[in-house]
């Protein structure tokens, strides 16, 4: 009998078999046209063909590829040495009017047809090795309008991934994998060139541990993102991704990295329209709409860098944002200020800065700034190319008008109004 397994014509005859016996128990087509099964080398399986209760494809592989495979009965444990999977297709979908996804609606079918009426004890996956090439992925919710900007949860469609890794675990509701290689792109235009750690996805949230994530500039000529460290989101349910500005809660600790806003503004849609990286490294902690950064080294442009600790609460509308910075150092170049993008990003507008800060030249501060960003109090010492400033000021700015007013307490033991002004009217000035 082991020697009759090992010839293709009746392992293919079985597999055969087994589709029609599994189709006719779920009420839809499963299919293999062709199996190989060896002593030595991979079992491989080609032509695998699921399709859902609807039938339409569900689940289709040119060819899946398994070596030392192990099935424990009693324990409920499957575990594998190495799967390969090409060039293969998994589309799921949730129908108008259908509580669960194609996929738990065939589950849930075959599940009912077991007689015996014994609770079924849930099933343990390992694979040590997993090598996934062309990959076309898609999930659409029919119950969801799409979105018409951003990464959309309910509407994926991915064309071709490439997944490479190790330690594949899934227990329940539970997927552990750690990564060496996940290359996609999705519609919504988030371009992930590789991401590599240890992940970790459950109800209570998303963990990848030691990654290292880059991704494709939005747009021609822009640069993407490029992040390393440790990023724990934290949830109650996988459902509070579909708001992630409150539901979320972040706790990211990042090495030397650089930030592209743009592909922020696909999780945050009000920030659509922004192009602006940023250096970057410290600790973050919070949901998006009330984040904290701790021990935090920001690098923008070619000059302009802070180094402390920040709190904004209000994001992504930043014109209504609540700030809190702690300075130990900050450095800003007029030029650099001058290329920071503003709200609404669509517009392509630039921060306008004043004749007056540019002839102050470079800036150092060190202190705190305290509010938003037209109504706002900072006290410190600042050093400019007319001179150090010592201030406990608030500011406040009619944002019909344009125009501000100053109120508070200023110091300097030399400071030239005169060339901050252009005139010569007036010099250098020493005030308390």
């Amino acid at each position: 009998v082991s020697l009759a397994l090992l010839a293709p014509a009746l392992q293919t005859r079985l597999a055969q078999w087994l589709g029609e016996r599994l189709s006719a128990q779920a009420g839809t087509t499963i299919s293999i046209e062709r199996v190989e099964l060896r002593l030595f080398g991979p079992n491989r399986l080609h032509g695998v063909y699921i399709a859902d209760l609807k039938g339409d494809t569900l689940i289709a592989a040119d060819e899946l590829w398994i070596r030392g495979l192990r099935v424990h009965p009693r324990s409920h444990i499957v575990d594998v040495r190495r799967v390969e999977l090409h060039r293969s297709r998994f589309a799921l979908s949730r129908a108008k009017g259908d509580l669960h996804s194609n996929l738990t609606n065939l589950l849930d079918k075959l599940s009912s047809a077991d007689t015996t009426g014994a609770p079924s004890a849930s099933w343990r996956f390992h694979c040590r090795e997993v090598d996934i090439r062309a990959l076309h992925f898609s999930y659409h919710d029919d119950n969801i309008p799409v979105l018409p900007f951003g990464l959309d949860v309910d509407h994926v469609d991915v064309p071709s991934a490439q997944i490479l890794g190790k330690e594949l675990a899934i227990a329940g509701d539970s997927v552990c994998f750690n990564f060496d290689q996940l290359t996609l792109t999705d519609r919504c235009g988030l371009v992930l060139n590789n991401l590599t750690g240890a992940a970790r996805v459950s109800p209570k949230g998303i963990r990848v541990n030691g990654f290292h994530l880059s991704t494709g500039g939005q747009r021609r000529g822009s640069v993407g993102s490029e992040l390393r460290g440790d990023v724990d989101l934290r949830t109650h349910s996988l459902a509070d991704f579909d708001d992630l500005n409150t539901k979320v809660e972040i706790h990211a600790r990042l090495d030397s990295s650089r930030l592209q806003f743009a592909d922020v503004a696909l999780f945050a849609p009000d920030m659509q329209g922004v192009d602006y990286a940023i250096a970057l490294r410290g600790r973050i902690q919070g949901a998006v709409n009330d984040i904290k950064g701790r021990h935090m080294d920001l690098y923008f442009g070619e000059h302009s860098a802070f180094h402390g600790d920040v709190s904004m609460t209000g994001l992504p509308d930043i014109r209504n944002t609540f700030i809190v910075l702690d300075a130990r150092e900050a450095h800003a170049d007029p030029a650099d200020l001058a290329s920071l993008p503003v709200p609404p990003f669509l517009k392509k507008q630039r921060l306008i800065v004043p004749p007056e800060v540019g002839r102050l030249g470079r800036m150092t501060f060190n202190g705190n700034f305290t509010g938003f960003i037209n109504s706002f109090t900072t006290y410190g010492d600042a050093s400019t190319a007319a001179g150090p400033l010592s201030s406990d000021i608030s500011f406040d700015r009619d944002t019909v008008t344009g125009y501000f007013q100053l109120r508070g307490k200023l110091a300097t033991t030399g400071f030239d109004l005169g060339k901050v002004l252009c005139t010569s009217a007036v010099g250098r000035v020493a005030m308390d």
